[in-house]
């Protein structure tokens, strides 16, 4: 996969990790802290972390995740849009633990959940 590809706004720099050679099992991690939409965030992780509040936004209605599948997706190349796997996440009550749970969703671009982040099963 290309290590930077152009955006109209900023340059993506890319960082791959691979589990033997194979871009299947390949996980890329952005040097940028996506900055689409700082009102949805700010507001789900205040109510989440500060308040300790439920919230009604879940992975699956998120505008991040439309944010990330639906423009950030294609500031890849075609060739390496090819490369990037859909894959099925685990949206269940023990990935959030003060969020609403959400429905699994099917995304090409995602945020590790915290399960994911610590490595847990």
């Amino acid at each position: 996969m290309s290590e930077q590809n152009k955006s109209d706004e900023y340059l993506i720099s890319v960082e791959t990790f691979m589990k033997n050679g194979n871009f299947k099992d390949a996980l890329f991690f952005c040097d940028k802290i996506l900055q689409e939409d700082k009102q949805n965030a700010k507001a789900y992780f205040f109510k989440l972390l500060i308040k300790n509040e439920k919230t009604d936004v879940t992975w699956e209605n998120s505008s991040i995740r439309k944010y990330l599948n639906d423009i950030y997706y294609y500031t890849f190349s075609e060739e390496d849009r090819n490369l990037i796997c859909e894959v099925e996440n685990d949206n269940s009550d023990s990935n959030n633990s003060h969020g609403l749970a959400g429905n699994n969703t099917k995304d090409r671009v995602y945020i590790l959940s915290i399960k994911q982040a610590l490595c847990r099963k």
